[in-house]
């Protein structure tokens, strides 16, 4: 297991041994950061984005990389939105990150919420909209279940509150339609898929 920041921006890291159950210092991430996507692809861990305690960069746009291996964070292509509060998903071996709050006009400096399903081409090493949530929000829980990722609740800065519905996202199609909403609007959650 591994431990990341909190609600407050660190970039230290921990990770804890099972064997003699106690927490131990790795290399810490490249800069403070708190509320950000994260995700597992090839037994690394993935970081993307989140707020920092740079007045200048509140919001952060760089994704990084830990591979345990070597002890050490690689440096991905940056999110073409800085953005915060989002969710990742590894579905066929290709990260998604879905929504999040962040700035689409930087000359404003207002953090908004984000609609759009960005996904990692390892190819031409460039993250691409594939898809637009019909809710923008951030705040939100998703989960993996077979080739879709639901995405539920969430903050919606369009409609000034939490959300309670559910949207699913084909990786097939790349289509978003409507699932069954939640009984009350809810944001700050988990979900995982059993």
């Amino acid at each position: 297991m591994l431990s990341l920041s909190g609600f407050r921006a660190s970039s230290s890291c921990l990770v804890f041994n099972t064997d003699n159950h106690s927490w131990k210092s790795i290399t810490p991430l490249d800069t403070t950061r708190s509320n950000m996507g994260i995700a597992v692809l090839d037994n690394k861990i993935l970081v993307a984005g989140g707020t920092s305690k740079s007045a200048k960069r509140p919001v952060l746009e760089t994704v990084v990389c830990y591979d345990p291996a070597l002890d050490s964070w690689t440096a991905w292509k940056s999110l073409p939105t800085p953005r915060a509060f989002c969710s990742m998903g590894i579905v066929g071996g290709k990260v998604y990150i879905v929504g999040g709050a962040g700035m689409k006009d930087l000359s404003k400096r207002k953090n908004t919420s984000l609609a759009e399903i960005l996904r990692y081409e390892d190819v031409v090493k460039e993250w691409v909209e594939v898809a637009s949530l019909y809710n923008p929000r951030h705040g939100h829980a998703s989960a993996v279940s077979g080739e879709n990722i639901l995405i539920v609740g969430g903050v919606s800065s369009h409609f000034m509150g939490p959300l309670s519905s559910v949207e699913v996202f084909s990786t097939v199609t790349w289509e978003v339609r409507n699932g069954t909403s939640l009984s009350n609007s809810n944001s700050g959650m988990l979900a995982v898929t059993i």
